[in-house]
């Protein structure tokens, strides 16, 4: 079959990028030389993220994380969650290594687990990252034991002499958790006089109360020149020393995508940024497109999540015959400003699309707070003499105590409405959002329909933003996914 885009990557942009095309008709086919989400997984462990979780959610599904900013491992499920809710195709273990065709009539060549696989397509869409390939130090020594381009869980350094090389913000977090959480001896060493105005910037004052305190020591226009079994020698203004260490952890930067852009096609320069139009992020292959922090090469990334999951709605505009959703509000002529204005773009909140997708987890709610309530939420009343009246029209503040509410009921420090009492009781982990809401509209009185419905609604999503409920993908079996 031809494929309508061919997506290279599955990090938040190019999962963004097909979910993009899935909500506009298009058939589009994920490709990670890896595992899903490979940059994201290379994180440290518990690392948090910079942005906070309304700027890293795709698809208007809400990042159900449970503090403002979400860790590697609740983001790494988060976009799990989506891929699955969006039935996005995707081809692990499958490494894109050539192009050949030309645009609307693509083939793409990959190796799946070594063997040759090729894909036709109509277009191309190249979402690696930048972080995929950290620079080596190169230096006698480099290939010890002790010099790791990572740390992963810091506590694995406990009591141990750490050796950071590096001024970004990677060696910025190594730093700052290998001390608080690792307990280890760090030591920085930076070839500049200081660190640059935009790294460090996330950890910067702890940073500098540690630094001011000799927590952590930081060597400034220091070079290495050697790694030794317990030592690192180091050179700074001409004087060398010998620094005790037990680890060293290379955090210098990273090698630009420039094989991915090769095979392509792809012009680009020293720095490995391609050519490309940042109002349509086509590049100057016709058909093939670039996406998230591949586009900056090794340049200093002022670009993140929140600014590189919109580069697919430029890329579907453009695949479609649409103008640029920038183009009426920017110019082209300072592309660093264009690319920093996709920050500003939003998704769209569509409430059809995401009831289709999104069933609802209740979580520890049947048990600690519905079931005090059961009774009363199921009990069928009567007022005089007249018939009896179904639980789903009564008011549930009618039946609590005064106590159990502040300007509604209390869930978790959360004022719930009686309508989302009933839609989660009816919810208790099994249905979809949709369902509850049809639910919700066979039981009200017509005229209630709509304001309940909102309600339950706005309650429900403020809940799973503040981590008080989370999603759960639907059991295998009991629903289709997207045609």
């Amino acid at each position: 079959m031809q494929w309508d885009v061919v997506v290279v990557g599955t990090g938040p942009s190019g999962l963004a990028t097909a979910i993009n095309a899935r909500q506009r008709g298009l058939r589009a086919l994920l490709l990670e030389r890896g595992q899903f989400a490979a940059t994201v997984s290379r994180f440290p462990h518990d690392m948090v993220l910079y942005s906070p979780r309304d700027e890293v959610q795709l698809a208007a599904i809400p990042c159900d994380s449970r503090q403002e900013r979400p860790t590697r491992e609740e983001y790494l499920s988060y976009l799990a969650r989506v891929a699955e809710l969006t039935g996005l195709d995707i081809r692990e273990q499958t490494e894109f290594v050539g192009l050949s065709g030309h645009d609307g009539d693509f083939t793409v060549r990959a190796r799946h687990r070594g063997e040759p696989v090729s894909f036709s397509t109509r277009k191309l869409v190249l979402a690696t990252g930048a972080f995929c390939t950290p620079l080596r130090l190169e230096v006698p020594g480099a290939d010890l034991p002790q010099v790791r381009y990572g740390y992963g869980d810091p506590s694995a350094y406990r009591w141990q002499r750490v050796v950071v090389l590096g001024g970004g913000n990677g060696a910025a977090e190594a730093a700052l958790r290998l001390h608080n959480e690792g307990r280890a001896h760090v030591t920085v060493v930076y070839p500049r006089g200081e660190f640059h105005s935009r790294k460090w910037r996330w950890h910067l004052p702890d940073l500098a109360r540690l630094i001011q305190g000799e927590a952590i020591r930081v060597l400034f226009n220091t070079t290495v020149e050697r790694v030794e079994p317990e030592h690192l020698l180091v050179s700074s203004r001409g004087e060398t020393q010998r620094i005790p260490c037990d680890w060293v952890i290379v955090q210098i930067g990273f090698e630009p995508g420039k094989d991915v852009l090769r095979v392509a096609g792809i012009q680009y320069d020293e720095a490995g940024c391609p050519l490309f139009d940042p109002l349509t992020m086509q590049t100057n292959v016709p058909g093939v497109y670039v996406a998230g922090s591949l586009v900056m090469g090794a340049f200093e990334n002022p670009l993140f999540i929140s600014s590189i999951r919109h580069h697919g709605k430029a890329i579907i505009s453009h695949v479609l015959g649409e103008p640029s959703p920038l183009a009426s509000s920017r110019k082209a002529d300072d592309a660093g400003k264009l690319l920093a204005g996709y920050e500003g773009l939003k998704d769209k909140l569509d409430l059809d699309y995401l009831l289709d997708l999104v069933p609802v987890v209740i979580g520890d709610l049947p048990y600690q707070w519905l079931d005090v309530f059961h009774p009363l939420l199921s009990t069928f009343g009567t007022e005089g003499d007249g018939p009896p009246k179904a639980w789903a029209d009564r008011c549930i503040l009618d039946m609590l105590p005064e106590r159990h509410f502040r300007g509604g009921v209390d869930f978790k420090g959360h004022g719930v409405s009686p309508g989302t009492v009933r839609a989660l009781r009816m919810a208790d982990g099994k249905l979809r959002l949709g369902e509850i809401l049809s639910a919700i509209e066979e039981e009200a009185p017509e005229a209630a329909q709509k304001g309940l419905i909102q309600s339950v609604l706005e309650d429900l999503l403020a809940l799973l933003y503040q981590g008080k409920l989370s999603w759960r993908p639907t059991p295998l079996g009991r629903h289709d996914r997207l045609a």
